[in-house]
């Protein structure tokens, strides 16, 4: 159970240093509320691609772009230096949270 909570705690730390100036989990802001989002997005590894480079995939992804579209054209920013273990942690930390 310890391990649960620091992985969660981890998730978190990593939520609010890299993602908490743009998203909410429950609410849109700059970018989308993120609560649901892995349902969004049908291949785990384009988004993962997306958090560390939006750019890249918006250009070849017609559901990236119309997230691009649908934000006033701001691109998210990117993350090149996160690996997917700290992604996941992000994203289990967002499953974590209740509305």
């Amino acid at each position: 159970m310890a391990g649960a909570k620091t992985a969660n705690d981890a998730g978190k730390q990593l939520f609010f240093n890299r993602c908490a100036s743009c998203h909410m989990v429950n609410k849109d802001l700059t970018g989308p509320a993120l609560k649901g989002v892995e349902s969004r997005w049908p291949d785990q590894q384009k988004l993962y691609g997306f958090i560390r480079n939006s750019d890249s995939v918006i250009q070849r992804d017609a559901y990236a772009r119309q997230l691009w579209l649908d934000y006033n054209q701001t691109a998210m920013l990117p993350h090149p230096d996160l690996t997917d273990e700290q992604i996941r942690s992000i994203l289990d930390y967002i499953q974590s949270v209740s509305e």
